[in-house]
């Protein structure tokens, strides 16, 4: 009877066979050698290569110059002034234009809720804007009927 054999068998086998042959070849003893007398004159040779060693030869520290101190801050300080420029520009426009620029507007929308057709249409859009409804909600809340 003939045995099956897989292919990730077949590959094994023969993966086997050249690993036999190679150690036929080379055999199992260690290739690498170490030369007589290496590690008892090792410590001697690599202390004759080191440079001598010269305790009067101290290094001083390095001195630390004024700006070396203060540029750490200076680039901090220049680090928050680009953040308020970069909200200021981003945030600066709306909120000058809604809140100061309309500071008349909000009186006058204190004064009457009801009366929409005496207000101009800039001050119904301060409300429109300021309420954050869309215009189904908007429609909504004008058909109401008490």
């Amino acid at each position: 009877m003939k045995k099956i054999v897989s292919k990730r068998q077949r590959k094994n086998i023969t993966n086997m066979k050249e690993e036999q042959e190679i150690i036929k070849k080379c055999g199992k003893g260690n290739p690498f050698k170490v030369p007589e007398g290496y590690f008892e004159d090792f410590a001697r040779n690599i202390m004759t290569q080191l440079p001598a060693n010269d305790d009067t030869a101290v290094e001083e520290e390095p001195t630390i110059t004024l700006w070396q101190r203060i540029k750490p801050l200076l680039y901090m300080a220049a680090m928050f002034v680009g953040m308020i420029v970069c909200v200021r520009v981003v945030l600066g426009t709306h909120f000058n234009n809604t809140t100061v620029g309309n500071a008349g507007n909000i009186a006058a929308v204190e004064y009457s809720l009801t009366d929409f057709d005496q207000m101009s249409d800039e001050e119904l859009t301060f409300i429109v804007e300021s309420t954050m409804m869309d215009n189904y909600d908007l429609y909504q809340y004008l058909t109401e009927i008490d």
